[in-house]
């Protein structure tokens, strides 16, 4: 098997940027998209963030699909956390406050689904993917590469692990990395105390205490512990994120066939943290361009190099976390592969 394509359209500043996307997605036959209804997965924004991806660019993919005929309409899910996103309503709201209720098409907000199970190292985990999502057999993935606290970068992969299940797989996937503390094991080095970015873990006299209120299952904690003190609650956060990934990309559509998949990451105003963070910066790179592929695995292992060629440093460096972890876990998982071949139009 050959390396995985990608098509890298690097000059996005002139008059011929429709042309190019049009182009980009039909060498990943765009054409079998006509006539059928096509789910655009796409974050629309959380109120007061400025990074994320505007309308007027997700329009020049809805008129490359509109070209073919297809009928799209803009998907994404409600999120865990109180904010702008929170609800359906209040999802719709920031949609349309952002201009994404202008785009000729549909905006649909999901989040009840049917659980699909994906098995992680011998053990089958149920992961609730949105209705919608599962109804699909057409996708188009539009995602904004950037980085991520959690993750260290944010692309194709998290754009479904995260944004393509329910309320409660997401809490499920970031308790899924909680830490449990093994008192026999622990020295009182407090490395997990420094690494922790939520002020969650505290020494208490001469022991230590988890305030899971605060965790995010963000896993720091875990690794920076010398004595193995601390485990997984179930499993790596990075690793049930890939997993839920694969549930909502690898179920079969109503007709019983594999779902068409095109995916897209946008790396532009390539911020330090994701979409969902109201204060989203500073930027880490400058602006790289737009990359293309039907390899979900291929497109992120793609833009991470090209946003560290950017930056001039690794993203583990800016970020303090692998940014390729859940990447390799999903190539792990049988999503795609990290090998790929650039080709620049």
């Amino acid at each position: 098997m050959g390396n995985s394509k990608i098509i890298f359209i690097e000059d996005i500043k002139n008059d011929g940027l429709a042309q190019k996307i049009f182009k980009a997605l039909d060498y990943f036959d765009l054409k079998s998209f006509s006539n059928k209804s096509v789910l655009i997965k796409l974050h629309m924004g959380e109120q007061g963030n400025k990074f994320y991806l505007k309308p007027p660019l997700i329009k020049l993919f809805v008129d490359a699909l509109k070209v073919v005929n297809a009928e799209p309409f803009l998907f994404d899910t409600v999120v865990k956390y109180p904010g702008s996103r929170d609800t359906k309503e209040k999802y719709l709201n920031t949609a349309k406050r952002h201009g994404f209720d202008k785009l000729g098409c549909p905006v649909v907000i999901g989040n009840e689904g049917n659980p699909i199970k994906v098995d992680v190292n011998g053990v089958k985990y149920a992961f609730e993917v949105a209705k919608e999502l599962c109804d699909a057999e057409y996708l188009l993935s539009v995602a904004h590469g950037k980085g991520h606290m959690m993750t260290g970068f944010g692309g194709s992969i998290k754009a479904f692990g995260m944004g393509g299940v329910s309320k409660e797989s997401k809490e499920f996937i970031h308790a899924a990395g909680a830490p449990i503390l093994n008192d026999e094991k622990c020295r009182l080095c407090l490395a997990c105390v420094e690494s922790c970015k939520n002020d969650a873990i505290k020494r208490l006299g001469n022991r230590l205490e988890i305030d899971y209120t605060k965790c995010e299952g963000c896993e720091r904690c875990i690794r920076a512990c010398p004595s193995g003190a601390l485990e997984w609650k179930e499993e790596e956060f990075d690793l049930m994120l890939a997993a839920a990934a694969k549930a909502c990309l690898d179920e079969f559509g109503p007709k019983n066939k594999p779902k068409k998949k095109i995916f897209v990451n946008v790396l532009l105003d390539i911020s330090k943290r994701c979409d969902c963070a109201v204060h989203a910066g500073p930027l880490i790179a400058p602006d790289i361009g737009i990359v293309v592929s039907d390899d979900p695995v291929a497109i992120d292992a793609a833009s991470i190099d090209l946003i560290e060629k950017a930056a001039g440093k690794s993203l583990e460096e800016i970020q303090q976390v692998d940014p390729r972890l859940h990447v390799k876990y999903a190539e792990k998982l049988g999503m795609g592969k990290t090998k790929y071949k650039l080709l620049i139009i």
